[in-house]
C-alpha cells in the first residue's frame, strides 16, 4: 500500500519511491514465492484423482501431459488447458513458414522428422496422460 503524501512535494515523492523500490526483490519474494514441482505435485495428483482443477488453475485443466522423465527417470505430470494447446499448436504451425522465409533451400531435397512417442499414463480419474509430442501429433 502506498502511503499518502503531497504530490507537489517532489523531494518527499522521490524519497518515497526510493523506499518502495529499494526492497522490491524481497517484497516480490514474499508475495510471489518461487515454487518447484514438488510444491505443486500434491495438487496435480489430487486433480489426477478426480478433484476439480480449480484447486490449482482458474482455467479448466483438460489434459495431464507427461514430461520426458529427465528427473531421475520418472515422468512428471503437467496440467494443460485448451489455451495451452492452442498456443503450442500456433507456434508449431508457425515454425515451418518462418523457417521457409529465413532459411534458403528448405523446399529442395529431403527432410526427416524424428518424433519420439511415449506410452500414455493412467490415473484413477485421467485415462491417457500424454507426452507433449503425442498431444501435438494427435491434434495435427
Amino acid at each position: 500500500m502506498i502511503p499518502s503524501y503531497d504530490p507537489h512535494d517532489s523531494e518527499y515523492g522521490l524519497k518515497l519511491l526510493e523506499d518502495l523500490t529499494t526492497n522490491a526483490y524481497e517484497v516480490q519474494q514474499k508475495k510471489v514465492p518461487v515454487v518447484n514441482y514438488e510444491d505443486v505435485k500434491p495438487y496435480i495428483e489430487r486433480i489426477a484423482n478426480g478433484e476439480p482443477s480449480e484447486i490449482i488453475s482458474a482455467q479448466q485443466i483438460t489434459e495431464l501431459l507427461t514430461s520426458s522423465g529427465t528427473s531421475g527417470g520418472q515422468p512428471k505430470m503437467m496440467p494443460s488447458t485448451v489455451e495451452d494447446l492452442e498456443r503450442k499448436t500456433f507456434f508449431y504451425n508457425l515454425l515451418v513458414p518462418v523457417m521457409n522465409k529465413y532459411v534458403d533451400g528448405l523446399d529442395q531435397g529431403k527432410g526427416m522428422y524424428l518424433l519420439f512417442i511415449k506410452p500414455e499414463i493412467s490415473t484413477p480419474f485421467w485415462f491417457g496422460g500424454k507426452a507433449c509430442a503425442n498431444q501435438l501429433l494427435q491434434e495435427q
